[in-house]
């Protein structure tokens, strides 16, 4: 089976430093969290790099359990 598109169950929410717009994208993305299927979020900061290796690790932890569940 070869899967050309997948659709993974995964937020990465990149935050910026102002705090006031980061609890306004928080809210938006738990409503999203809760709308979808999602089987983990983690927040992460590009600006000064917080969590961003461990939000693309996780993704990519998922996208390879979903492969491997959905190409048996």
């Amino acid at each position: 089976m070869v899967h050309t598109h997948v659709d993974i169950p995964f937020i990465i929410l990149g935050m910026k430093s102002d705090l006031e717009h980061s609890r306004e994208i928080l809210k938006e993305a738990l409503k999203i969290q809760m709308k979808t299927k999602v089987k983990d979020s983690l927040v992460c900061s590009t600006e000064t790099n917080y969590n961003v290796k461990l939000a693309l690790a996780r993704a990519l932890r998922i996208a390879l359990e979903h492969y491997e569940e959905t190409s048996k």
